[in-house]
């Protein structure tokens, strides 16, 4: 396994150049000859710094294309498969999640399903707000070859799923085709 850590990420806002607080990983795994890699991680969230971004909706944007352009500059060196794995602290429709989708009509990655046994597809929940929301996300890159067993991601819902966060594990089974 090889790890790389982007913690040089950086982006325009509000007329300086802001560093991506939480950096970017990067892992490469080999799984029965096929190579592939896994980006984490974890945008900005609401609680905001500056009146004129209410939410860190400006910020969250501006590290998601950060974080996307740096992938697709690595995907141009050596081409592998990849999950995007994140806390993205929107939802599906918001700019940050819609980035890291899409270039343009070019598709980067696409958003897995995912839900727990009942249905439910909420990841976090804001006891402030009594709300609950989808913001933590797996991504997939078009080519990626492993099949995605399920045909979707997992919510994680056992009896200590709010214990250490407040937010709920997704996680994603995947079925290699061993090549022999």
């Amino acid at each position: 396994m090889e790890v790389l850590t982007h913690s040089d990420l950086e982006f325009e806002y509000y007329e300086e150049t802001t560093p991506l607080k939480r950096g970017m990983l990067e892992a490469v795994f080999e799984t029965g000859g096929h190579k592939w890699k896994v980006y984490g991680l974890h945008l900005k969230s609401k609680w905001t710094d500056y009146k004129e971004d209410p939410s860190s909706n400006d910020r969250r944007r501006s590290e998601a294309l950060a974080c996307r352009e740096r992938i697709l500059d690595r995907q141009k060196q050596d081409e592998l498969p990849f999950l995007v794995l994140g806390d993205l602290n929107d939802t599906k429709s918001t700019a940050p999640v819609r980035l890291l989708q899409f270039r343009g009509k070019q598709e980067v990655a696409a958003a897995l399903e995912a839900s727990d046994s009942r249905g439910d597809r909420w990841t976090h929940f804001y006891n402030k707000k009594d709300s609950y929301s989808r913001i933590d996300y797996i991504l997939k890159s078009p080519d990626f070859s492993a099949e995605v067993v399920g045909e979707q991601a997992h919510v994680y819902e056992g009896p200590n799923a709010l214990k250490a966060s407040d937010h709920r594990l997704v996680w994603v089974d995947l079925n290699w085709v061993i090549e022999e």
